[in-house]
């Protein structure tokens, strides 16, 4: 029978917490940063370390801060707590800064740094400065307990002045004095620390939220900066927005020159958001960093890393001060939801359509209370009330973006091929070099032919030589036609699913809209006959009429994508453009109708207006066109939505000219230009967001240039105020 005989906790050997801390501390710079960190989680606005006595015994160094300090119950509770759970429990300082240390384990690195720290705070509240003692070479007996070792805490009168000057002038904080330095900081690791401390101060030079200052013997001050790490950008953008809506944007490509610029007004740049920002004037920095190491950057990758991880993202400063919890290194803060964009298109950096991901840009938007009155904060202080002022501040960001996401995959792809290309080149390659060696060949054989002296063997062995070469050339022109017959295959089965794809989506989109209708109209019939259908017959009668127009809609639609399945659509064919364009407009009749939008067709009807290609193709095109259209044309007033289409000839030049316009809200100057790039869309919802999936301009480039040999443009307005497209294509007798 089992009896008790006592109740035990474990217990630690004193050096235990001296090894924890060792482990998890990796060096000195880490352990020095480590308590920068602290008086960053303390609110602090400066902190100060100061190096004393390096070339004697017992060197010094001090590190103060000006954050809140802690009281006597917080000196004993918290810091004299190994592996204190409070900044895992509490994830903000008291002014909202992100905490960005967890473990508690950062003061046990001191041990690391010194053989002695004498700890000296003081809180706003209290009267006096708490000071503790710590020896650290106490804790290196073995024998003794870890709860054995006491630490004597004293009061002193506050102001208080030491040899090292007067403490804690700022009437609260925490100082730091460590004696007894383990290492010689005149050598390489005054460097180390020097490129770590700066990670942790703002690279904007506008913001002074955080300063962190060294000095070494006396000397003055020095304020460290890590702005210069911006230098190594491998992308700057620059813009600035006035009150009157005009600004300018600059890209600049690591020290290139000159750099990109756009002068722009308001209007012009941000689509359909009035004439003049909201927000009012704002400047905008953003630098894109890759994290990878590159020879001309003097830091380190891990530091790099560092910098990236403590400062990634786009914040908000209100008169050079952070408005939180906008760009947050955690990603709580992406505003502009960069990580959501890059989830939804991975594209790589040379692919159109690419999009910047968070962590690799550091970014900036500076406002001020005075000019930006209407980007007023929430009232429990956790960001700025979302109006529409913030949404075109938000816009205008983003737009910024896209353009820099723009310049950054064009100089990409500018510097390097596609694999195709890559692979042609090097068949042509081949090619030219067999071609060489065939006139080689062809010399000697007619230098030995003039000859007098004729040698049949040797002219033997040039013929077989000959021949053998003659079989590699056919061997390599073999491949050329069988890589080029297989691309083309493969080209003509993505091309046909990507006219599928464009059909499905309009399609499904007008057929959804009329099954919802005509759910309604089941709905409300439902009850009449329930009701009293003698009562309400007429109305009874209304919604089974327009219950059939419903469903004649959905017929129609149903229809015409069922036929886009037929084999004779999927060949190259003689089409008819004027009839295909026709056919498209019947299917949509209602819906245009239902949108109040008049179609005005402008060709000769005696005409006809032959073209090769695929009917698919052109279907998908006239689709897309008028699609966007009925998009764009949703916020005009009624009797102001036009669509105009032309069909004309150049019996001269042998082209058909096929134009699409609209009265609608036309592009934004500069996009022409990357229009019908993958990826790439105009379509916004009012937050600045990007709806369109950029595929479909995009498909229709690609049919009509290498499918129907044409050319097609993009203008951004037209003589009916809105965008046009205008497609130029052979034409077939």
């Amino acid at each position: 029978m089992k009896k008790l005989i006592n109740n035990v906790s474990f217990d630690l050997s004193s050096r235990l917490p001296l090894q924890l801390g060792r482990e998890s501390i990796s060096n000195s710079t880490t352990a020095i940063s480590e308590l920068v960190k602290n008086a960053y989680d303390a609110d602090a606005s400066n902190v100060k370390l100061s190096f004393f006595n390096l070339t004697k015994p017992v060197s010094t160094m001090i590190i103060e801060d000006d954050g809140n300090g802690m009281s006597l119950d917080q000196l004993i509770e918290k810091w004299l707590r190994i592996g204190t759970e409070n900044k895992t429990i509490n994830a903000t300082s008291l002014s909202g800064r992100v905490l960005t240390g967890a473990k508690g384990l950062g003061r046990l690195g001191i041990d690391r740094l010194c053989k002695r720290v004498i700890l000296q705070t003081k809180s706003e509240s209290d009267d006096s400065i708490f000071q503790i003692d710590v020896d650290w070479r106490r804790y290196e007996s073995t024998n003794q307990s870890f709860f054995d070792i006491k630490h004597k805490i004293h009061s002193i009168p506050f102001p208080y002045s030491d040899k090292y000057g007067n403490a804690l002038i700022a009437g609260s904080g925490t100082r730091l004095i460590l004696i007894g330095l383990k290492d010689d900081w005149n050598g390489y690791i005054k460097d180390d620390l020097l490129k770590e401390l700066r990670l942790l101060v703002s690279p904007f030079r506008e913001v002074e939220d955080f300063k962190v200052e060294l000095s070494f013997e006396g000397e003055n001050e020095t304020s460290l900066d890590s702005s210069d790490i911006l230098k190594f950008a491998r992308w700057e953008a620059n813009a600035n927005l006035n009150k009157d809506g005009s600004f300018l944007v600059r890209f600049k490509y690591k020290d290139e020159l000159p750099e990109i610029e756009f002068p722009l007004n308001w209007p012009d740049w941000v689509n359909n958001r009035g004439d003049i920002p909201r927000c009012g004037p704002l400047s905008f920095k953003l630098y894109f960093i890759p994290r990878e190491s590159t020879k001309d950057n003097q830091f380190k990758l891990k530091q790099l890393r560092n910098f990236l991880d403590a400062n990634q993202g786009v914040r908000i400063y209100r008169d050079n001060f952070r408005v939180r919890p906008y760009g947050e290194p955690t990603g709580k803060g992406d505003w502009l939801d960069l990580g959501l964009r890059k989830v939804r298109n991975p594209e790589a950096i040379k692919d159109k359509g690419w999009k910047i991901g968070p962590n690799v840009v550091v970014g900036a938007v500076f406002i001020s209370r005075f000019e930006n009155q209407i980007l007023n904060d929430q009232a429990n202080r956790e960001g700025i009330i979302e109006n529409e002022a913030f949404f075109d501040m938000r816009a205008f960001v983003l737009r910024v973006i896209e353009q820099f996401e723009i310049e950054i995959t064009s100089k990409a792809q500018s510097q390097s091929e596609s694999s195709p290309k890559i692979e042609l080149k090097d068949i042509k390659e081949r090619t030219e070099k067999t071609s060489s060696e065939i006139d080689i060949l062809k010399n000697k054989i007619e230098h030995d032919l003039s000859s007098k002296r004729l040698d049949k063997k040797k002219l033997t062995k040039l013929a077989n030589s000959l021949f053998a070469v003659v079989e590699k050339q056919q061997k390599e022109n073999n491949d050329v036609a069988l890589l080029i017959d297989k691309m083309e295959k493969l080209n003509d089965t993505m091309a046909n699913l990507a006219s599928l794809g464009i059909l499905t989506v309009s399609l499904g989109h007008e057929s959804r809209q009329q099954s919802s209708m005509a759910l309604t109209n089941i709905r409300v019939l439902r009850r009449i006959i329930n009701e009293d259908l003698e009562i309400d017959r007429v109305k009874a009668i209304k919604k089974i009429d327009a219950l059939d127009v419903s469903l004649k809609y959905i017929s129609a639609f149903a229809g015409f994508a069922l036929s886009n399945v037929k084999i004779d659509k999927r060949h190259m064919n003689k089409l008819e453009l004027k009839s295909i364009v026709k056919s498209i407009i019947d299917v949509f009749t209602n819906s245009l109708k239902k949108s109040k939008i008049d179609i005005v067709t402008n060709w000769d009807e005696e005409e006809s207006f032959y073209v090769k290609g695929f009917q698919m193709d052109w279907e998908s095109t006239v689709i897309n066109f008028l699609t966007n259209s009925m998009w764009a044309l949703e916020e005009r007033r009624e009797g102001e939505r036009t669509i105009k289409i032309t069909l004309e000839k150049d019996n001269i030049n042998k082209k058909i000219i096929f134009t699409f316009s609209d009265s609608g809200r036309g592009l934004e100057p500069g996009t022409e230009k990357h229009i019908f790039d993958t990826g790439f869309s105009t379509k916004k919802d009012p937050k600045g967001d990007q709806i369109g999936t950029g595929m479909g301009l995009a498909i229709v480039k690609n049919f009509v240039i290498a499918r129907s040999s044409g050319v097609i443009e993009a203008q951004p307005t037209c003589e009916l105020g809105g965008a046009s497209f205008k497609i130029t294509t052979p034409c077939l007798d």
